[in-house]
């Protein structure tokens, strides 16, 4: 089930091994629907929207703060939210990644094989091309319902997060060559990721905080014939909340004038739950 990951993420650090024609023509594998470089705005570039939805799940490798984008992809975000209320991932396990690259959870047992959604059906791929794969992207993940089809993944419970990998110069200069947005080449050259996954696995949310609590759980936690975990990786709970910039702001404040005094840093942001 999972060793699908090596042929994607391999070719994401490595070396592209499908079309790259995006300028006009299409996307790397999976739809001919080129990218409208004018419209497109890269949203996870940016500061989040103050009172934009965000999640707050907690591991016990520690916590990881990401906003979510109903905008661009409303199913997924609208099956992810109601079964966060119905306390679903909590106490749930990741299933399986690959080190230092990504991780997956939101199963419904620690096989990794099945998902949940609200009506038992899969949900469709909604990419968007405001959105993708790069480092701390949040997208869906399901079953594979054949290669370089428009609709090639689709999704339900299972999400996926992948690391800041560095993206290699040479799949940088594919990229160019590919005719990709300069845009995306230069956000993925300062944030890193996959740009192999983008298009294939919708991306409906992005980590603002707790990278280094995605790089821990990637951190060789992973077989690499299997690609299940070593030892057991917890998700404690996942809650719902809003971005307050005037929150992030003061703890930031806080926490600079905390370091600048003591080396023990005290702060702590506290996120109200959304009933």
């Amino acid at each position: 089930m999972l060793l699908f990951m090596k042929k994607w993420i391999g070719a994401a650090v490595g070396v592209l091994t499908v079309s790259l024609i995006l300028s006009g023509c299409s996307m790397m594998g999976n739809t001919t629907d080129p990218v409208n470089e004018e419209s497109m705005k890269l949203v996870q570039l940016e500061s989040p929207a103050d009172g934009q939805d965000m999640a707050v799940m907690t591991t016990d490798k520690g916590v990881i703060k990401f906003v979510l984008y109903p905008e661009y992809a409303p199913k997924a975000v609208d099956n992810f939210k109601k079964l966060v209320k119905e306390g679903f991932y909590n106490n749930t396990k990741v299933f399986g990644g690959m080190n230092d690259t990504a991780f997956l959870a939101g199963a419904t047992d620690d096989t990794g094989l099945k998902g949940k959604t609200q009506d038992d059906k899969m949900i469709e791929n909604e990419y968007h091309d405001n959105l993708w794969h790069f480092g701390g992207a949040v997208s869906i993940y399901g079953n594979e319902t054949g290669w370089f089809n428009k609709h090639k993944e689709t999704g339900d419970s299972r999400f996926m997060i992948n690391t800041d990998i560095a993206v290699s110069e040479e799949v940088l200069t594919q990229m160019e060559q590919g005719g990709y947005p300069q845009a995306v080449i230069d956000g993925f050259k300062e944030k890193g990721g996959l740009p192999n996954f983008t298009r294939n696995y919708a991306v409906f949310g992005q980590v603002i905080e707790g990278m280094d609590v995605v790089n821990a759980i990637t951190a060789d936690g992973f077989d690499e014939e299997t690609q299940r975990p070593k030892t057991e990786i917890k998700i404690i709970s996942i809650e719902l909340t809003t971005y307050k910039a005037s929150e992030e702001d003061s703890v930031s404040s806080a926490k600079t004038e905390s370091d600048a005094s003591s080396p023990k840093n005290d702060s702590e942001t506290t996120s109200s739950n959304v009933k």
